[in-house]
């Protein structure tokens, strides 16, 4: 048989070929492309953040002593050991102004001589009582600067509180008063917690360097 006739042939059993759906030819693809779509579903839809309270009822008991062994002997901070009774009290409530990105600085709450110091969007240092009650509110922040909504980092060594945040400012103020002792800017903004040791305090910038400063008067350490 020549090439020519077996050429013929295929084109005409090619050409005999139904492609409808009669021929069953493409039936097949068909039916797997629809049952592709039918597996296709949403496993997982996007739920909103709930902003209220949970457990608002809870209340917590721990044990009122401390278990004296050699492993909770070794347990200590700059704070000491607190000897807590275990019950939750709400006392009063104080408003102030909401920090946005808390959570992205994890600043620290400083506790003085049974007080209280944090600080609000807008840089203003607070000290509370142990009865919340406020006993002075300073800010030393210019208009602009209050617009930025500073983060601050504390540090306290005795008397003094050591205030670094996330615009580029650090200072330090009498922890018994609030009056400003000193204030200078840092070429680069803060974003870690403060730590004193001795007579200097040691903090980190966005540039990833450490830092070390006088506390007595902002200096850098020699």
């Amino acid at each position: 048989m020549s090439n020519i006739f077996r050429i013929l042939l295929l084109l005409i059993f090619i050409s005999s070929c139904s492609l409808d759906n009669k021929s069953g030819l493409w039936t097949k693809t068909e039916k797997i492309k629809k049952e592709k779509k039918v597996l296709i579903k949403e496993q997982f839809k996007a739920e909103m953040a709930s902003e209220s309270e949970l457990n608002s009822s809870l209340k917590v008991n721990l044990p009122g002593k401390l278990i004296k062994n050699s492993f909770v002997n070794n347990l200590n901070n700059n704070n000491g050991q607190i000897n807590y009774n275990g019950d939750l009290k709400k006392t009063s409530r104080f408003k102030f102004s909401k920090i946005h990105n808390i959570i992205d600085f994890e600043p620290e709450i400083v506790f003085a001589n049974n007080n209280v110091i944090f600080f609000d969007n807008k840089g203003s240092i607070l000290k509370f009582n142990k009865f919340s009650k406020l006993l002075w509110e300073k800010n030393y922040y210019s208009k602009n600067e209050k617009k930025s909504k500073p983060i601050l980092f504390f540090g306290s060594n005795k008397d003094t509180l050591i205030i670094a945040d996330n615009i580029a400012k650090y200072y330090a103020i009498n922890i018994n008063t609030g009056d400003l002792l000193w204030s200078k800017n840092n070429s680069s903004p803060f974003n870690s917690q403060v730590k004193v040791y001795k007579d200097k305090f040691f903090v980190v910038d966005f540039e990833n360097i450490l830092r070390c400063f006088s506390i007595n008067n902002g200096n850098f350490c020699n």
